[in-house]
C-alpha cells in the first residue's frame, strides 16, 4: 500500500531496542514526509491526499502515542495550507526549526511556499506554531511572509528562533537575506 490510498502511522515501543513491540497504528489521509517527536507527542509535516493519491495541500498534524486507545495513537490537531503548497522539510530536515521556551511550550518554524492554484504563489515564508505539551495542543501562530524578493521556491529557506524574558523573535533566512520579526503572540 502506498500513500496513494492510506499509509498508516505505525507506533512501536523501543524501550528494549532488541525487542521492539508493535503498539498500534493510525490510518490517516496523505503522508508525513517528516516526523518529529516531543516525548509522547509526534509532529508530522507532509501532505494531505485524496483516495486517488492527489495532493490536497501541505499538512502539519500533531499525534499522540497513547497506549490507552485501541489504535495506540491518536490525532490531536491538524492544519492544512494551500492546494499547491510545499515545504523544504520534505527533502531537507534541517529546514525544520524548534525551540523549547519553557518546560511545556515549544516554538516551531516551517518554511513553505503556499499556493491555492498552480499558476502563482500566494506567498512564501515561515509558518509559525506553538506546541503546548501540557495541554497536548498545537496552535498556528501566524506566518512571516517573504518580503525580500518574490521567489517561488522556499527550498533553501531556514529559521532561527530566539527567546528571552521579553518574548520570542524569529529570523527568516531566504536567499542569504534575513527578515526578523517578533513572534506573533508577543505583547
Amino acid at each position: 500500500m502506498t500513500f496513494q490510498q492510506t499509509d498508516p502511522l505505525y507506533v512501536f515501543d523501543i524501550t528494549d531496542r532488541d525487542n521492539p513491540i508493535f503498539s498500534g497504528e493510525l490510518a490517516d489521509s496523505g503522508f508525513s514526509a517528516y516526523l518529529h517527536t516531543f516525548d509522547d507527542l509526534i509532529l508530522g509535516v507532509g501532505y494531505d491526499a485524496n483516495e486517488w493519491g492527489n495532493r490536497l495541500g501541505m499538512k502539519v498534524e500533531l499525534y499522540k502515542s497513547d497506549a490507552t486507545t485501541a489504535d495506540g495513537i491518536v490525532s490531536l490537531d491538524e492544519y492544512s495550507f494551500g492546494t499547491y503548497a510545499n515545504t523544504p522539510v520534505e527533502y531537507d530536515h534541517h529546514a525544520f526549526t524548534s525551540l523549547d521556551i519553557s518546560d511545556n511550550k515549544i516554538r516551531i518554524a516551517i518554511p513553505a511556499s503556499v499556493s491555492n492554484n498552480s499558476e502563482e504563489n500566494d506567498y512564501s515564508g515561515l509558518l509559525l506554531f506553538s506546541l503546548d505539551k501540557d495541554n497536548e495542543a498545537l496552535s498556528f501562530d501566524g506566518k512571516v511572509i517573504n518580503t525580500i524578493d518574490y521567489h517561488w521556491s522556499s527550498w533553501s529557506d531556514r529559521a532561527v528562533i530566539q527567546h528571552s524574558e521579553q518574548g520570542s523573535v524569529v529570523h527568516y533566512i531566504h536567499l542569504g537575506k534575513v527578515i526578523s520579526e517578533l513572534w506573533p503572540d508577543n505583547e
